[in-house]
């Protein structure tokens, strides 16, 4: 993977172009994140038109890319509030 690539904000990294040049650069549809991931393609499409997805989504997304995040401290603590309400059976559906 691009330099550029390999480490991004959690929760601005992954939306936009920024999301279309990671998964062209690993030579990945949109389709198949969506597939390999288990989320709507509706969803990708939302992300790549500028829709940010959650900081833990936006992480799975890395992940499975193969790039590092490097979260910003609002993201690490969206991700202890999403962890917290999971434990709770709180939380939201992923977006």
């Amino acid at each position: 993977m691009k330099d550029t690539l390999k480490i991004v904000r959690a929760s601005t990294g992954l939306s936009g172009r920024n999301l279309d040049a990671a998964l062209k650069t690993a030579g990945i549809s949109r389709y198949r994140l969506a597939k390999d991931l288990d989320i709507s393609y509706r969803i990708v499409q939302y992300w790549a038109k500028g829709r940010r997805p959650s900081a833990a989504m936006a992480e799975r997304v890395a992940a499975y890319l193969g790039i590092q995040t490097e979260p910003d401290r609002i993201s690490a603590l969206e991700i202890r509030l999403e962890r917290i309400e999971a434990r709770l059976g709180i939380g939201k559906e992923e977006s």
